[in-house]
């Protein structure tokens, strides 16, 4: 691990983008079919690719052939890339060329883009360092920062990822965390591992993902710059985090978003006021300014665990996964490991919330109670597959799932973003 040689001395920018696409459940809720919507995944992941993917990594890639002081990184799951791999392989082409560049990073992440750090086992770091060597693979990069699923973290999850070798995490710079703190600094965490912590400003990034393209809220290019201008002076380390299908397919290009990017990133890349990093050069180069404890989760601004595991339908369904880990393992089949896997994406159980399906739902499923029955369905074609015997009333699998619920010894969709234990230090 290379030490840092030195406190960050003028501003510096990381802008992160994440990638991530669940693969979708289908097929047994009415009757035989197969694991996951296929189809649908391959015309979703055709077309954001289309409008999305392709066009902007061609607009990067242009720009920092001009420019190479533009640095980027990705954090782009698992499940992403092997969808690519089957139905948009000139996109993942792109993000290749990208990375020969020299000036983009990649973060790791959850293979599944799951909630793997809550099962009591080793399964978050399989899941963690299968993402690694899929990185690896594609774009011959290994990770040495990590941002967990919706930037959950607390120092626990410090700790687990410091021994996996990790250099640095990328997390949400909430107010709550960042309580007698100062705000855009590259911290430490408390155990004084060397682990570095960079934090997400909510904002800045929100602007660019919710509000560019937007024409009632007008922001150009020149405008934003104004704002990243006028950040304290002392905040030398300005972290953005945005979701990349920003660009083209939650804003589609008429809309104005690619000339904005292009233009942010010419200014970045001309003006003395940033200079452009990437995770991995931060931590390698630079110490940080304190520790920091977080000994609760923090999230995405706006969430907390409850978005995931707080309701009945999310809490039974969490349990009914989880109690399927043992017998699994034991059964050692690799399709239906693999299909447990995909069962632990965290998209499957925000569909199960109520929150999920408003007007701009993303949701397959046309409500919570039938994201709720198609994610059982599954669940019970694993038991079934399992145990022959089971019959289909699936009275032992509730047998099973009330024994695991009973058994799990910290509700931890309860938590909220509230301390439990008094104010951060």
């Amino acid at each position: 691990m290379s030490a840092a040689t030195q406190h960050i001395d003028s501003r510096h920018l990381v802008l992160c983008f994440h990638i991530h696409q669940p693969k979708r459940l289908g097929g047994y809720a009415g009757g035989p079919g197969t694991p996951t919507a296929e189809e649908l995944d391959r015309e979703i992941m055709e077309r954001i690719a289309r409008e999305c993917y392709i066009p902007t990594n061609r607009l990067l890639l242009r720009l920092i052939e001009q420019y190479p002081n533009i640095k980027l990184s990705f954090s782009i799951s698992g499940l992403a890339i092997e969808q690519m791999e089957a139905y948009a392989p000139e996109a993942l082409e792109s993000f290749r060329k990208l990375a020969e560049t020299g000036s983009v990073d990649f973060v790791a992440q959850p293979y599944y883009h799951s909630l793997a750090f809550i099962l009591d086992s080793d399964e978050f770091e399989i899941q963690v360092l299968q993402h690694v060597e899929k990185s690896i693979e594609h774009f011959g990069i290994r990770p040495s920062v990590f941002k967990n699923t919706n930037l959950i973290y607390n120092d626990d999850i410090g700790r687990r990822v410091h021994m996996m070798g990790f250099e640095g995490v990328i997390t949400e710079g909430c107010e709550r965390s960042l309580r007698q703190n100062r705000g855009q600094l590259l911290y430490e965490h408390r155990d004084g591992n060397g682990l570095k912590i960079l934090m997400r400003h909510q904002n800045l990034s929100d602007d660019i993902a919710f509000r560019v393209g937007k024409g009632y809220w007008n922001i150009t290019a020149d405008k934003y710059m104004s704002w990243l201008d006028a950040m304290p002076e002392h905040e030398n380390l300005l972290t953005l985090c945005v979701d990349y299908e920003t660009f083209g397919e939650h804003n589609k290009a008429d809309s104005g978003v690619f000339s904005f990017l292009e233009h942010l990133l010419l200014m970045l890349a001309i003006q003395n006021t940033y200079k452009m990093v990437t995770p991995a050069e931060v931590v390698h180069n630079y110490k940080a300014e304190r520790q920091i404890s977080i000994p609760d989760y923090i999230a995405t601004s706006g969430t907390d665990l409850s978005d995931w595991v707080g309701n009945d339908r999310q809490r039974e369904a969490f349990s009914a996964m989880i109690a399927l880990e043992q017998p699994l393992k034991k059964k050692g089949d690799p399709e239906l490991t693999a299909l447990w896997k995909i069962l632990q994406a965290s998209d499957h159980f925000y569909y199960m919330s109520d929150k999920a399906h408003g007007p701009d739902s993303l949701s397959p499923c046309s409500s919570a109670e039938g994201a709720f029955d198609c994610y059982m369905a599954c669940i019970q074609y694993i038991n079934q597959k399992i145990d022959p015997m089971l019959d289909s009333t699936g009275d032992k699998h509730n047998e099973v799932l009330e024994a695991e619920r009973r058994n799990l010894n910290m509700p931890l969709w309860a938590l909220k973003l509230e301390s439990r234990t008094g104010p951060v230090a």
